[in-house]
């Protein structure tokens, strides 16, 4: 990403930090809104398939903005710089799901079902 690109993002309150997992096409990092801890999740678009950036990315995009609930992760906004999608959105530093599974084997019911 451009240096110019941060400052746009600076301008409106988003800094982007240390990365904190990755995956095929989109790397997750730290970042503050604000000044407040928050996650944004980077797409590089040309990593992707066509058939997901113009069918699957889309339906993503609409339903993280419009679920609005307690226990789901608040989304901050979306932006669209050059081939990149970055998501910003609350951060929830307790790890993922998969980490909590690769320490406790299996959650029992009363547990799972949260």
């Amino acid at each position: 990403m451009k240096e110019c690109d941060t400052h746009k993002l600076a301008n409106k309150g988003f800094v982007i930090g240390k990365p904190l997992n990755s995956g095929s096409f989109a790397c997750v990092y730290t970042a503050t809104f604000n000044g407040e801890p928050a996650a944004v999740k980077v797409i590089d678009l040309e990593k992707t398939s066509e058939d997901y950036r113009l069918k699957f990315l889309p339906r993503e995009l609409y339903t993280m903005k419009k679920f609005k609930h307690p226990h789901l992760i608040k989304i901050l906004d979306i932006f669209s710089i050059g081939n990149y999608v970055m998501v910003f959105m609350e951060l929830a530093d307790g790890g993922d799901f998969l980490d909590l599974l690769a320490d406790v084997r299996a959650l029992p019911e009363d547990k799972a079902k949260y």
